[in-house]
C-alpha cells in the first residue's frame, strides 16, 4: 500500500455490518509487509524510501555493507555535515585501505637550536615564491610535520629546486625526520638502523643532473611507525648541499610531502 492509504473510508466501519474475509487478508497482508523497526530484520524495498519532513535522526550505530555508500546528488547542494569534534571512524578491518597524503610546507620551517623551542626565523633562510632558501651552504632548519594521528606513517619525500652549478658539492641535501617527545628526546624514524637517521640525496652521475632542476628526495620510514601526537611532536630537520667548490647557497625547498595508511579516522589533523 502507499503511504498513509486506508483500507476504507470511514462510511464502511457502521455497528453490526458483517466485514468481508477479504478486509481480513488486507489487514493481514499489510501486517505482514510493515517494517517493525523494534524487533529488526531485513527488508528490501522494492523502490527507495524517501523521508522529507523532519527528516531522520538516528541514535545508534549506521553500518553500510556489501559495498553500499552514502551519496549526494550532484549540483543539489546536499552535505553531509558533523557536529564539532565529530569525524568519520573507518572499521578496523578496512584500516589498510584507506589512506592519505599530506603536504606540509616548508616555509613552516624555523632553525634547530639544541633541544629549546625552534626558532621561528634566522639570518640563515630566506623565504620567497619559490620555496624556503638557505643563504649559505650547509643551512640547516626545521619543519614540524602536519601528521594523522593513530595512522601508519609511511614515508616523506622533499620537494627542492636547485641553483645553476657548475660543480658538484661534496655533501648533497640531506635530511632526517623525528619524533620530538616531551623531554626533548629526539628519535630518529628512519635511515639505518642505529644511526641518527640521515638520507642524504643520491650522487648524480653528472652535474648537469644536479644544476637549476626539480628534484625529490625520498625518506623511507624504518618498520612501522603508528603516528602518536599526544606523545610526540614529529619534524623534518633538513641540511641544504655543502663542501667544496661546488657548494652554493640559494636551493629553494617547497615542500615535505607525507604518505599515511591504516587511517583508524578521518578527522582533520
Amino acid at each position: 500500500m502507499a503511504h498513509n492509504q486506508r483500507f476504507a473510508s470511514d462510511v464502511f466501519y457502521v455497528n453490526g455490518r458483517a466485514i468481508p474475509a477479504a478486509y481480513f487478508q488486507q489487514v493481514d497482508t499489510a501486517q505482514a509487509a510493515a517494517f517493525n523497526a523494534d524487533t529488526g530484520g531485513d527488508w528490501s524495498p522494492s523502490s527507495p524510501v524517501v523521508i522529507g519532513g523532519a527528516g531522520v535522526s538516528i541514535a545508534g550505530p549506521w553500518v553500510l555493507v556489501n559495498g553500499q555508500r552514502i551519496v549526494t546528488p550532484s549540483g543539489s547542494g546536499v552535505r553531509v555535515v558533523f557536529a564539532d569534534n565529530d569525524a568519520p571512524l573507518i572499521h578496523p578491518t578496512n584500516f589498510p585501505l584507506a589512506s592519505r597524503t599530506i603536504v606540509t610546507p616548508c616555509s613552516a620551517a624555523a632553525r634547530r637550536v639544541g633541544r629549546t623551542a625552534p626558532a621561528v626565523r634566522s639570518n640563515s633562510l630566506d623565504l620567497h615564491a619559490a620555496g624556503l632558501a638557505g643563504l649559505h651552504p650547509g643551512s640547516r632548519w626545521l619543519v614540524p610535520l602536519a601528521v594523522h594521528d593513530g595512522a601508519v606513517f609511511g614515508s616523506v619525500t622533499l620537494n627542492f629546486t636547485t641553483v645553476p652549478h657548475t660543480s658538484l658539492p661534496t655533501s648533497l641535501p640531506q635530511m632526517r625526520v623525528t619524533a620530538v617527545d616531551v623531554f626533548g628526546n629526539i628519535t630518529p624514524l628512519g635511515g639505518a638502523s642505529g644511526t641518527p637517521g640521515w638520507v642524504s640525496y643520491p650522487k648524480p652521475g653528472n652535474v648537469l643532473a644536479y644544476s637549476g632542476l626539480n628534484l625529490q628526495l625520498l625518506y623511507p620510514l624504518r618498520g612501522t611507525v603508528i603516528v602518536n601526537r599526544s606523545a610526540f611532536v614529529y619534524y623534518a630537520d633538513v641540511i641544504d648541499e655543502s663542501g667544496g667548490a661546488g657548494a652554493l647557497g640559494g636551493n629553494a625547498f617547497q615542500d615535505l610531502t607525507c604518505t599515511f595508511s591504516s587511517l583508524p579516522l578521518l578527522g582533520v589533523e
